[in-house]
């Protein structure tokens, strides 16, 4: 049997890096995609009118609404991770927790940023699955300068790099179809008088190719710089998914607007309030109660069922119940459809 072969250039949704110093506009840059809706690990999206899911307070939660827009985009075109650094910490703090451990370097030997490379190599692998849906997905961060100092010469230079340790920029870098760098592009005058050099302007401007001073790339041929501006590159992400049907004269006006976002407050359950708040979090978005918890925890040997959630250590929390919330979602999920047909 021939495998089928295609050829020429297939559009479709992008996955696109944009980093660069603090207050340039980032966000502001995003929020011009197609129809985008924010996952704001940072709440620095409070001055932008534009969707947002609800904000992750664990890793496991910002999987987790990963995963429910892959299941269902509601619509919109665009997913904006505002910021992936600060992401990236929530993935580290949730190593630490299950490795019992202060902070990510107490493995030694750089074992604790393989592990957080491999956990956020997943994560991308999960936008890749959302990318496919028909959704361009952005991630934004924040960038750090470094000085580099030459082999075998003498003298340095400062180089600009995403605010993520080495390992994960580098699978960031390589998962992106685009890596754009923003910055204040600063001009050099000389005074005639005293003839001495002074940095002037300081135009925001976008980067879409390698330089020594930081990493970027493109793949529609774009000028070397850019102003920090949609328009510059609106070209490049048209709406991405399939064709939606017209709408009827009569809904037309209805459809123009943004389609709705997730709920900030889902459903309430019995959990108290007092809780870790990641963990009521995924409690109220999955319809998830107390007593069928603690059942489950029971049931594996943990705590007794009638333990209050509060009462549970943080670390037995984050280290095995967010850890493996997926996994106890389906036993809770099989022990109710058991209890039904027995009924």
């Amino acid at each position: 049997m021939a495998i089928p072969i295609t050829r020429g250039k297939q559009s479709g949704p992008q996955k696109v890096v944009l980093y660069g110093v603090e207050g340039i506009g980032k966000s502001t840059w995003a929020a011009q995609f197609p129809n985008p809706v924010f996952i704001d690990t940072e709440s620095g999206t409070r001055n932008l009118d534009v969707a947002r899911a609800p904000i992750p307070t664990s890793w496991q939660w910002l999987k987790q609404i990963v995963s429910e827009l892959t299941k269902d985009t509601q619509g919109f075109q665009t997913m904006v991770l505002d910021t992936a650094d600060w992401a990236l910490r929530m993935a580290a703090d949730a190593i630490c927790a299950e490795k019992k451990i202060g902070g990510i370097e107490d493995l030694g030997y750089g074992k604790g940023y393989t592990f957080l490379a491999e956990e956020w190599g997943r994560f991308l692998d999960s936008l890749t699955q959302l990318s496919a849906k028909g959704v361009h997905v952005v991630l934004l961060a924040h960038a750090q300068c470094r000085k580099f100092d030459l082999p075998e010469e003498t003298g340095s230079y400062d180089r600009w790099e995403m605010k993520l340790d080495k390992k994960s920029a580098a699978l960031a870098k390589e998962w992106a179809d685009c890596v754009f760098f923003a910055n204040y592009k600063v001009f050099i005058v000389q005074d005639e008088k005293t003839k001495t050099n002074k940095g002037q302007g300081g135009k925001r401007m976008m980067y879409t190719t390698h330089h020594v001073c930081w990493d970027a790339k493109n793949r529609y041929d774009l000028p070397d710089e850019l102003p920090l501006s949609f328009e510059s590159v609106a070209h490049c992400f048209p709406a991405a998914g399939p064709p939606e049907p017209p709408a009827p004269p009569q809904e037309a006006a209805a459809q123009a607007e943004p389609p709705p976002v997730p709920p900030s407050t889902p459903p309430a359950t019995d959990a108290a309030a007092s809780v870790h708040a990641g963990l009521a979090q995924l409690m109220k978005f999955n319809g998830v109660t107390e007593k069928s918890l603690m059942a489950i925890i029971a049931r594996n040997g943990y705590y007794p069922a009638d333990t209050k959630l509060e009462n549970l250590p943080t670390a037995f929390i984050e280290g095995k119940i967010l850890k493996w919330w997926p996994k106890i979602l389906k036993l809770i999920e099989e022990g109710e459809l058991n209890h039904a047909s027995n009924n």
